[in-house]
Parts: C-alpha cells; sequence; structure tokens
C-alpha cells in the first residue's frame, strides 16, 4: 500500500549489506584470534551485546538467537568495529581511513532513514549504490582467495611441509578414521583459504539429517566460522580458523564421521533452508543463497 517497489528493493540491499559486513567482521575476528575472537572487542559492546540478547530473550513471544553475538550488533557498530579496534589488522587495506569513514556515514543515514519508514530519494540510491561498488572493490581479496585457492586429497594435505602441523595431525587423524567406510562414496578435500583452513565434503547424493547436522554445528560451535551447504545438501565446505587448538580439531572429528555414516534421502535446497533456519539467520551455517559471492567458487 505505502512501500513503492523502490523502498522494498533497497531494504533488501541495505540487509544483505548489513549481514555481508557482519560476515567479514566475523571472518575476520576468527580468523586472526580464533576462539579467542571476543577479546578483540570492547567489554562495553560486549555487554551491550548481552542486554540486547538478554531484552529479547525475556519477551518470551519472539525468537532469540543462541549463537551469532555479532547479529546483535548495529550497523553503526560494525562500522565502529572496522574502523576501530579492526582497522590496523584487518582492514586499513581498503583505503584511506578518513574516505571510508565518510562512505559509511552516508550510507548508514540512508539505512536508518529506511528502518524508519520515510520515503528515499534519487540522491539516497546514489548514496547506497556507490557503497556497494566500494565495497565490493575493497572485499575483492576474499574473491581472490576462492580464485587460486588449492585444495588438496587428506593424503597430499598431510605431506605439503608449508602447512601447520595441527591440522595436519587433524587431516591425517581424519583420513585414518574414514578409511573404514568402505560401503560410502565420498571426496574430501582439505585447503588454506587466507586465515582459514577449508575441509570439503562431497557426498553420493545424499544430504544430512536434522540431528547430525546439528550434531556437527554444536561441536564446532565454539571454533567454527561457518559452514556452507550446497548442491542440495550433499556438499558441505567447513571453515576453521587456523588459531583453532589441535584438541578442539580432533574433538570435532566424530560429528563428521557421523555426516559420512548418514543415510538421509535427498531433500531439496528450499527444505534445507527452512529446517536449519534458526542456524542460517545466525550467520553460522550458510546456504547457496547466503553466502556472499566472493566467497563462492
Amino acid at each position: 500500500m505505502f512501500c513503492r517497489e523502490v523502498e522494498s528493493k533497497y531494504y533488501k540491499k541495505l540487509f544483505d549489506l548489513e549481514v555481508y559486513l557482519r560476515f567479514i567482521v566475523i571472518w575476520e575476528l576468527k580468523g586472526r584470534w580464533g576462539m579467542q575472537w571476543k577479546s578483540a572487542l570492547s567489554p562495553s559492546l560486549l555487554e551491550q551485546i548481552e542486554q540486547k540478547k538478554g531484552s529479547e530473550k525475556s519477551l518470551g513471544y519472539i525468537d532469540y538467537q543462541t549463537h551469532g553475538l555479532l547479529s546483535y550488533c548495529s550497523f553503526s557498530e560494525l562500522r565502529d568495529l572496522i574502523l576501530g579496534p579492526l582497522w590496523d589488522d584487518c582492514f586499513s587495506k581498503w583505503g584511506a581511513k578518513e574516505c571510508i569513514t565518510a562512505d559509511f556515514k552516508r550510507v548508514i543515514a540512508v539505512r536508518n532513514k529506511l528502518a524508519h519508514f520515510r520515503n528515499i530519494t534519487k540522491k539516497d540510491l546514489r548514496n547506497v549504490h556507490y557503497f556497494l561498488e566500494y565495497l565490493e572493490d575493497w572485499s575483492e581479496e576474499y574473491g581472490r582467495l576462492s580464485k587460486y585457492e588449492t585444495k588438496f586429497t587428506l593424503e597430499e594435505f598431510c605431506i605439503n611441509p608449508k602447512y601447520k602441523d595441527d591440522f595436519k595431525t587433524f587431516v591425517k587423524e581424519l583420513n585414518l578414521q574414514t578409511v573404514n567406510l568402505k560401503d560410502i562414496e565420498f571426496d574430501m578435500l582439505a585447503s588454506i583459504k587466507g586465515t582459514h583452513f577449508t575441509l570439503t565434503i562431497d557426498l553420493d547424493e545424499r544430504s544430512y539429517s536434522n540431528q547430525n547436522l546439528i550434531k556437527l554445528l554444536s561441536a564446532g560451535s565454539r571454533f567454527l566460522s561457518f559452514v556452507s551447504l550446497s548442491k542440495l545438501g550433499n556438499s558441505t565446505e567447513i571453515f576453521i580458523s587456523l588459531k583453532t587448538p589441535n584438541k578442539n580439531l580432533m574433538s570435532f572429528i566424530p560429528a563428521i564421521i557421523d555426516i559420512l555414516n548418514d543415510t538421509s534421502d535427498l531433500e531439496s535446497s528450499e527444505t534445507i533452508e527452512k529446517k536449519f533456519e534458526k542456524y542460517i539467520s545466525e550467520s553460522f551455517l550458510l546456504t547457496d543463497k547466503s553466502l556472499p559471492y566472493q566467497f563462492k567458487k
């Protein structure tokens, strides 16, 4: 009735933009600080996040999130993280800080205008459009990580001299435990993507049961950065920070074996997205639709 097509279109763009910024911040935080990533956040921000979660939980009549702390950060708080404590280590390569600060100021002004249901103008749209173009340039490195990523079989990864012993030990033990799965057709590849180790599992026309995928997510909830589902759920890519201690990696192996032993029937991607909507909304589990294109193959 009152919402014009242009507002609806740009609301979606700004929604995607905010979630993508959260994705980038999580990638950098977990990639550089591992399980200690919260130490890069200020005590006051962590307190505000917990207050927001507590307030949402106390309402009782809406779903609150148990994971995804950064989903309780506003756009402005994400900007403050990027331009503040994370700038020197993670984002200074984006360019001149004063210019990027001004770019954020403009797009946040439009975001707030739309969030309060005021009509937006052509000038507002230009500010959003320019910011999206700049962000594509700033985040181009993530696309290069995927483009030039070399994937190895587990055996090849174990003998590669440039990889950390912790991950080689993990891959070696995983390989040993999968040798006995003779009746299951699957391919498993390992690689390093920037600050993350990635494990790709391709199964033979099967998807995962609700129980086993949740077990996988729960087992790695403290150190997994993301789990990406594709190909109707029978292909999975797991992203783990290179800072993850070996003891945590080894404890994760049984959950992977359970996934490989899963004999669920193939389901549609829509069913998978609906089934795991809770995890997807927490920016933890990703599907083809929610994975930013810069991180796609």
